[in-house]
């Protein structure tokens, strides 16, 4: 029987054994739990709607995780757009060469 995804019951129960390692594999990737969980639910939907794509449907966790991976990089990607170029250039010295004490 096909569910609301179009997976039967054998897909979803091999889905479902995966999410454990799949988080695992998110928290390490984010170094964040909440943003780990975000990174599932993203992963999973687009899993979900991509499903017709997968090859070998026996084994998903290779597919999800390659999904995680490129997920992760592309927030980071995101995030280094929005940080101004001026918080990622080096700190101005806090005195002139001139200014510092030379020891004899």
């Amino acid at each position: 029987m096909r569910g609301r995804a179009g997976l039967d019951d054998d897909e979803t129960i091999r889905l479902q054994s995966v999410i454990p390692a799949l988080r695992r594999y998110a928290r390490v990737l984010t170094r964040d739990p909440h943003q780990a969980d975000d990174l599932v639910q993203d992963c999973l939907e687009r899993a979900l709607t991509r499903m017709d794509q997968v090859r070998d449907r026996s084994d998903l966790r290779p597919w999800l995780f390659t999904i995680a991976y490129r997920l992760n990089v592309s927030r980071w990607r995101r995030v280094r757009r929005l940080v101004p170029m001026a918080e990622t250039s080096f700190p101005e010295p806090l005195q002139d060469a001139g200014q510092i004490p030379h020891l004899e």
